[in-house]
């Protein structure tokens, strides 16, 4: 319930702890995150398609790869990915 209250996660999603975490949810998450910027199609269909133009967003800002959102990720991935943001983070400070 924190992280959805966060906005990092989404309550319609119906994440389970025994689910395999996806490229999308990871993405969307790490947006969240970082606070990497939104375009104009997501302020006008909010919600539609979150995940996908999250990895978009992730892959420009070179901390995820581009890839389906339902793809699985995998340790590695996510290590990785969580280094990318970190260095990103400490990049461009808030």
């Amino acid at each position: 319930a924190a992280m959805e209250q966060k906005g990092l996660i989404r309550a319609g999603w119906g994440l389970r702890g025994e689910y395999v975490l996806t490229r999308g949810v990871l993405a969307y998450m790490l947006r969240r995150a970082c606070e990497l910027p939104t375009g104009a199609n997501e302020a006008v269909l909010a919600g539609v398609g979150d995940r996908r133009y999250a990895i978009r967003a992730c892959a420009e800002a070179k901390i995820l790869a581009h890839g389906a959102a339902d793809e699985s990720i995998t340790g590695g991935e996510l290590l990785g990915a969580i280094r990318a943001a970190d260095a990103w983070l400490e990049a461009h400070p808030r």
